[in-house]
C-alpha cells in the first residue's frame, strides 16, 4: 500500500487563517508536483488511490489540481487533518488501511504523521510530498520525499 501525503501549496498570508487560498506560485507549485509524481513514478496508479483532504482553502485548493491531474475520484473530506490533528487518530486506520491513499494537508501535521509511521524526521516545504509504501508487516518506509528533487 501507498500512502502520499502532501503538503499545500504556498498561500496567501491573510485572515481567517482557515480562508487562506493559494497563491500564484502555490498553485504552480503544486501543478509541478503533480506532474513530477506522474512521470517519476509512471508505475504507480495515482487515478486509483483515494484522496482525503483538510477542509482548510489552501487545501481544497491543491485537492483540486491534483484530483485534476491524477484523475482522482475518491475524494474525501476530514476535519482531523488540520495543522494541529493528533496524527495518533490516523496511526491504526493506516495500519490497518488497504487502499492507496493521498492525504493534503498541512504542516506540522503532515511530517509528524509520517515521522510517527517511519520513526524518521522528515521536513515537507509548501506544495512538496512524501511516498509512503507499507509492506505485508504494516511496517512503513519512506519511498521519496519530493522536496529533495524538484
Amino acid at each position: 500500500m501507498f500512502l502520499l501525503l502532501i503538503r499545500h501549496g504556498d498561500a496567501t498570508m491573510s485572515s481567517p487563517d482557515s480562508e487562506r487560498p493559494l497563491s500564484e506560485s502555490g498553485k504552480k507549485e503544486v501543478q509541478a508536483l503533480s506532474e513530477f509524481l506522474t512521470k517519476k513514478f509512471t508505475n504507480i496508479e495515482f487515478q486509483n488511490f483515494k484522496l482525503i483532504h483538510s477542509p482548510l482553502k489552501r487545501a481544497i485548493e491543491t485537492k483540486d489540481i491534483v484530483v485534476k491531474n491524477f484523475n482522482i475520484t475518491d475524494i474525501k473530506e476530514n476535519t482531523n487533518l488540520t495543522p494541529m490533528s493528533d496524527t495518533k487518530k490516523w496511526e491504526n486506520d493506516l495500519i490497518m488501511a488497504k487502499s492507496n491513499t493521498v492525504l493534503v494537508g498541512h504542516q506540522p501535521f503532515m511530517a509528524n504523521l509520517a515521522q510517527l509511521l517511519t520513526s524518521k524526521s522528515y521536513s515537507l516545504p509548501t506544495g512538496n510530498a512524501i511516498l509512503l509504501s507499507k509492506d505485508d508487516n504494516s511496517l512503513w518506509s519512506c519511498l521519496h520525499e519530493t522536496w529533495k528533487e524538484i
